[in-house]
């Protein structure tokens, strides 16, 4: 479950960090169904969804904003935006996995 654990972390890392808001919200609309190792990580999930439903970036003071209006003020924002280095990538890939599989 460790590296579930760890894929879905980056996952978020990538949703947290991509500059393209309709990428973002169109991942979030494709994940809607994923299943999330760790209650925090569906939480945060949720807050992202509700940050790009509103057309936004989504950015730390955002985030914990979204995060304390649901109830969880104490997630760890920290490791959320460790830079990943290309989120936009990452997330594109999730949205066409046969296309991932060629690179």
């Amino acid at each position: 479950a460790m590296h579930a654990e760890n894929d879905d972390l980056h996952l978020l890392r990538a949703l947290c960090q991509s500059s393209d808001v309709a990428l973002v919200r169109r991942a979030c609309s494709a994940l809607r169904t994923h299943p999330w190792t760790q209650q925090e990580h569906a939480v945060i999930f949720e807050s992202c969804t509700a940050l790009s439903a509103c057309g936004v970036r989504i950015d730390s003071r955002r985030l914990a904003a979204q995060l304390t209006r649901a109830g969880f003020p104490d997630v760890d924002l920290d490791t959320l935006f460790v830079p990943v280095p290309d989120p936009d990538r990452e997330l594109a890939r999730r949205l066409n996995p046969r296309q991932g599989k060629q690179a």
